[in-house]
This record gives C-alpha cells, sequence and structure tokens, in this order.
C-alpha cells in the first residue's frame, strides 16, 4: 500500500526520511552517555563548629524599615477583619442604600419622550 501512495501525484513533493533539527540533537534511548563527575570528599574535621542564634531574627534579612512596615499592615488587616465581622450582611446593605438615598440623581438615566 506504500508503493501505490508513493506513486500517486499527491505525494510526488514530499521528501522522506528522518527529521533534521537545528542546534542541540535530542538525547536518543541508548544515545551518548556522559560520563559523571567523581565527588571528591573533603576531610572531616573531627571538631565541629558550635552555632548558637539568639533569636529568629538571625535568619530575618528585612530592615527595619521593613519590618515596621509588615507590622502595621498585620495590625491594619486585623482591623479590618474585625470590623467586617462586627457588621452583620443586613447592616451592610442598610448602610449602603442609605448612601445611594443620599447621592444625587445626576448620574440617572433620564426619561426622554418621542412626542417632543
Amino acid at each position: 500500500a506504500t508503493s501505490m501512495a508513493a506513486k500517486t501525484p499527491a505525494f510526488e513533493n514530499v521528501i522522506g526520511g528522518k527529521l533534521n533539527l537545528k542546534g542541540k540533537a535530542l538525547a536518543v534511548k541508548g544515545g551518548v552517555t556522559k560520563k559523571k563527575k567523581k565527588k571528591v570528599q573533603e576531610p572531616e574535621t573531627k571538631e565541629a563548629p558550635e552555632i548558637v542564634y539568639k533569636s529568629s531574627d538571625a535568619y530575618d534579612t528585612r530592615t527595619a524599615f521593613e519590618k515596621k512596615f509588615d507590622e502595621q499592615r498585620r495590625k491594619i488587616e486585623e482591623k479590618r477583619t474585625k470590623d467586617k465581622a462586627a457588621k452583620s450582611h443586613r447592616e451592610r446593605i442598610e448602610e449602603f442604600n442609605a448612601k445611594l438615598t443620599e447621592l444625587s440623581e445626576h448620574y440617572d438615566i433620564p426619561n426622554v419622550s418621542g412626542g417632543g
């Protein structure tokens, strides 16, 4: 069936063979394997260095301003969550409706009559 398909005019311009890719060739199973480099072991010292950390701030690389900023953000976030939890959904809707009634009706859609 393949020889018949190759003779048809639709397949005359088809080039057979493997696909050539530019650049680095893809790794094929059973192809060239890279040799692993041997790791050089350093001689172990008998004296272990003693590391003493006074607090968890030893790992903190932030500046004093960044620490203060983060603390303020945390306080603001706590205040927001407390305020949100204090009001029920119904109270929030009532406040929103009260604000809407106080607004001017400038942005309302005007009534337009067809008969001038």
